[in-house]
């Protein structure tokens, strides 16, 4: 099914998953494949759906968090996409390098530049630069961002340091 995927056969792909979740409706793994087909072809309803059957059948799975997190920020659920991410980080420790950088993404969205930059300065250079891809460029985004936020912090200069002294 992967290799179907990777080769724009979505409709096959689809095909067999439907059919393998039929077959097994209580396994998570056709789900997430047939998750990623939806994804694939941007059908953020589908994907989301079988999404959340793979979190009710396997509430610690921290990828599925972390996708249903990326799907709500791409819809601008907000609200719901942190708390995914944070749900993820609960999971799997503070070390989640991948709901950081959606967090941080987050932030950015909503022009909260100090929160962008916390969660940013947890993630890794090597991090923002494995996740680069077409679908999702955010972290390359965040590389840049957080240089220009270090630069901006670095050079600012305080209301109170312009004043003469009395």
């Amino acid at each position: 099914v992967e290799v179907l995927i990777a080769h724009d056969q979505l409709a096959e792909a689809e095909r067999i998953c439907s059919d393998w979740v039929l077959e097994s409706p209580d396994s998570t793994t056709p789900r997430w494949l047939l998750s990623e087909v939806y994804r694939h072809r941007r059908d953020w309803v589908g994907a989301r759906k079988q999404l959340e059957a793979v979190v009710s059948l396997a509430p610690m799975s921290v990828t599925a968090h972390l996708r249903l997190g990326d799907i709500a920020r791409r819809q601008r659920r907000y609200t719901e996409a942190k708390g995914r991410y944070e749900r993820s980080l609960d999971i799997a420790g503070r070390y989640v390098e991948s709901a950081y950088c959606g967090l941080a993404s987050m932030a950015l969205e909503l022009d909260q530049t100090e929160e962008a930059r916390e969660y940013a300065d947890t993630v890794s250079y090597t991090h923002l630069r494995a996740h680069e891809t077409v679908l999702d460029l955010v972290c390359r985004l965040l590389l840049e961002t957080k240089k220009k936020l270090q630069t901006q912090l670095d050079t600012y200069v305080s209301p109170l340091s312009l004043r003469h002294p009395s």
